[in-house]
């Protein structure tokens, strides 16, 4: 599963070079440049991806549940990781000591939950490596 994982972060790659190659081509034009053998290149370089881009769709396809399963819980993951963040937060300030006790429960529940859900990330062949945007 790592290699279609690896299909798919490289189709996103190769999106954004065909999205910088259109960007290229618009910028040539308006900017009159003329050197033929750059557009052909542009050119080739544009066909030769999209045909990669076609061999690697089937690929995608087939596994396309599993990116969005991933995805969930990867969603999911944050949202346990941000509550563990919040709990260790509080139980740096509060004093009751029973509260804490309880806070500390929580805490242990949550991170249990963190780590179930990376497991089941990693078992579907997804990285539960948090990254925000």
């Amino acid at each position: 599963m790592q290699f279609t994982f690896a299909v798919k972060k490289l189709d996103d790659r190769l999106k954004l070079t065909m999205q910088t190659i259109e960007k290229c081509k618009e910028l040539y034009e308006q900017e009159g440049i003329n050197e033929p053998e750059m557009l052909k290149t542009f050119n080739e370089t544009e066909e030769n991806i999209k045909r990669l881009k076609e061999s690697l769709s089937n690929i995608l396809a087939a596994n396309e549940r599993k990116f969005d399963m991933v995805e969930f819980l990867i969603d999911a993951l944050k949202m346990e990781h941000h509550i563990v963040a919040e709990l260790q937060s509080y139980l740096s300030v509060i004093q009751d000591e029973e509260l804490r006790t309880e806070l500390n429960k929580f805490l242990l529940e949550e991170k249990r939950h963190e780590n179930m859900l990376a497991g089941q990330i990693r078992s579907l062949g997804g990285d539960p490596q948090i990254q925000y945007k």
